[in-house]
């Protein structure tokens, strides 16, 4: 019984951070297609201006999000513009913020509503998520666009 144990608890220590942190980063197919379709019916458009600042890519990810998450690719404009570097980006950034969870109850929730309000999307600005959360939760439960 002891040496069960003891080989676990090793395993857990031995184990690469990576490889713990990657539960943390996963997004399902269907959370990432809902944002992309709220955001831009997943189209890749030019930069808009979005509340003082530029949003690009069919994620509408602005440069601060960008730099949370790590400057993947070669330029904020670029990553954003490609959907996997932008889909990367986000898992990088919802590992960044995972301890903000807040009162968010749905994996996807968490995703969507720290994606439009930042680190704070599920604690203290939650209210100011609950339209964009409204319409990822709808394609979710119908498959749907969102409209």
């Amino acid at each position: 019984m002891f040496k069960l144990v003891y080989v676990v608890v090793l395993f857990m220590v031995q184990m690469p951070t990576g490889a713990i942190r990657k539960s943390s980063a996963d997004i399902s197919n269907e959370c990432l297609h809902c944002i992309c379709m709220v955001e831009s019916d997943c189209k890749d458009p030019k930069c808009v201006m979005d509340l003082g600042s530029l949003s690009c890519g069919p994620y509408q990810i602005k440069d601060p999000y960008w730099n949370d998450c790590g400057k993947p690719g070669s330029s904020w404009k670029e990553c954003a513009s490609n959907k996997t570097c932008a889909e990367n980006c986000m898992r990088q950034y919802r590992i960044r913020y995972q301890n903000r969870i807040g009162s968010c109850s749905r994996y996807c929730e968490f995703q969507a509503r720290l994606h439009n309000g930042g680190p704070n999307g599920c604690t203290t600005r939650k209210s100011s998520t609950d339209v964009y959360w409204a319409k990822v939760k709808k394609c979710l439960e119908t498959g749907l666009p969102w409209r």
